[in-house]
């Protein structure tokens, strides 16, 4: 930070129903030269439908919107028969419900066939939600066919979309499900509060020791009820992979599921209305040892996000970026863009910030 620099505080946006905007004071986030910052946005990624939109911003951090434009999303519930009870849940990114799919009792096929509104420019989450006896198969046929398990995340853009999601009778042995499928990490660099995921095991062996891992890292244990029930927590923290893979052992019985892991950056601003503006950019979760996400001010070059020393592994990472000329009171824009994901996972998002400098 430049001598003399400080960082400005943010105020909480106006209560909005129409917006998604998260404002977020998080005095644990340190710039990497120790100087603590008095604020900083938290922003997971493709959640700010506002902002993507070019919505004016009126003061730092408070956004005023009209309703956002929605597009249909088709969700198609499969079941092996009707009256199974079967759901498939839509949820944003800030945990909001957007819209249930039940299988219906008096559909002969076992097929139910629903339209959710869902706002375009943010990323959703499509949880299938098995009736007893019941468990998630696939997402055949559609954008989610790669998602590892029950949980899938989409990017929805201005073009319709359909997910296809199948069920049938559960396997022999025991279950387990995640009581929230979203989790937002932290790391050394940004904390913001409660990350804590929380795993329930059912059927399993009574009265023994159980564990429970995150991509085969354990990251809990415990024992067994007498009937074979068993609830593991453990406070999540910065880890590459769009998708993180839960499981549950117990005895010589294990049973697993999947969380959506997000991505999250914060940025605040310092030396605001001095003529030489800078910024300060935290980032989660981005892909070990990848460097694909950047930051710009205006027409000056794209800075790369570079990982923190020894955090590459862990996917976490700090920028400052220099001193930016700025006259005060000017507008100007900051753009944070990248790519997550390999494969039929890599998706790319794209904020463009409105600033005053």
């Amino acid at each position: 930070m430049p001598p003399g620099g400080t960082v400005k505080k943010s105020r909480r946006p106006a209560a909005n129903p129409s917006i998604v905007i998260a404002v977020y004071r998080t005095p644990a986030i340190r710039d990497i030269r120790g100087i603590v910052p008095k604020s900083h946005r938290k922003l997971p990624e493709l959640l700010l439908a506002a902002l993507l939109m070019g919505t004016p911003f009126y003061g730092p951090g408070t956004a005023l919107a009209g309703p956002a434009p929605t597009v249909a999303l088709r969700v198609v519930v499969q079941s092996p028969r009707p009256g199974t009870g079967n759901a498939v849940t839509v949820t944003d990114l800030n945990n909001d419900m957007l819209g249930t799919c039940q299988a219906a009792a008096n559909h002969p096929a076992g097929m139910t066939s629903c339209v959710i509104q869902v706002p375009t420019n943010v990323s959703i989450l499509v949880t299938a939600q098995p009736a007893a006896g019941q468990a998630w198969h696939s997402f055949p046929g559609s954008k989610c066919q790669s998602a590892p398990g029950p949980v899938c995340h989409i990017a929805i853009t201005l073009a319709g979309q359909s997910v296809f999601v199948n069920f049938g009778p559960a396997r022999p042995g025991p279950s387990v499900t995640a009581e929230n499928p979203l989790t937002y990490a932290h790391s050394p660099t940004m904390s913001f509060g409660d990350n804590i995921v929380t795993v329930n095991g059912t059927g399993f062996p009574p009265d023994h020791a159980a564990s429970l891992t995150d991509d085969g890292t354990v990251v809990a244990s415990g024992t067994t009820g007498a009937n074979g029930d068993v609830t593991l927590s453990y406070n999540s923290s910065s880890e590459p992979g769009v998708y993180r893979e839960l499981a549950v052992q117990a005895g010589n019985q294990t049973a697993q599921t999947d969380i959506y892991n997000t991505l999250v950056w914060t940025w605040g601003e310092g030396n605001q209305g001095t003529g030489a503006i800078f910024f300060v950019i935290n980032e989660t979760d981005m892909d070990a040892n990848v460097i694909r996400n950047y930051v710009q001010f205006d027409s000056n070059p794209p800075r790369p996000i570079n990982f923190t020393t020894g955090s590459a592994t862990q996917g976490y990472a700090q920028i400052q970026t220099p001193a930016y000329p700025c006259a005060p009171g000017a507008p100007g824009t900051l753009r944070i863009y990248g790519t997550r994901g390999a494969g039929q996972q890599r998706y790319t998002y794209n904020f463009s910030i409105p600033i005053t400098c």
